[in-house]
């Protein structure tokens, strides 16, 4: 898997460092990748075309966000809801909540 992506965003064309992306989300016809220094690009591409493109940090929470793993705070269980790093909270389907909870374990032990 490769750790970066060429994206074009805004008329250029722009490489990404996976490693700089907290999450992904679809709005309005548009995806909006926040990166972790606060920028924000924005691309009009399919959200399923990038979703092949990243590595298995990245999980897709609902059916417009991508969040990358590595930059989880937290999931809460009562509330379906992840918080970021960087504050932002995104709800989790029902149906990805499993998905989110395998991948959690996969990055980092787990402790009950």
């Amino acid at each position: 898997m490769n750790s970066s992506l060429i994206i074009e965003c805004s008329h250029q064309l722009r490489k990404v460092h996976l490693t700089e992306i907290y999450h992904l989300f679809y709005i309005d016809g548009v995806i909006t990748i926040e990166l972790n220094n606060g920028e924000k690009l924005m691309c009009c591409i399919a959200l399923k075309e990038l979703e092949d493109k990243l590595s298995a940090s990245f999980v897709r929470i609902n059916r417009n966000t991508i969040i990358n793993i590595l930059f989880l705070v937290a999931y809460f269980k009562n509330t379906q809801k992840v918080t970021m790093e960087n504050g932002r909270s995104f709800t989790v389907s029902r149906r990805n909540v499993p998905l989110l909870i395998n991948r959690m374990r996969e990055h980092y032990p787990m402790v009950k």
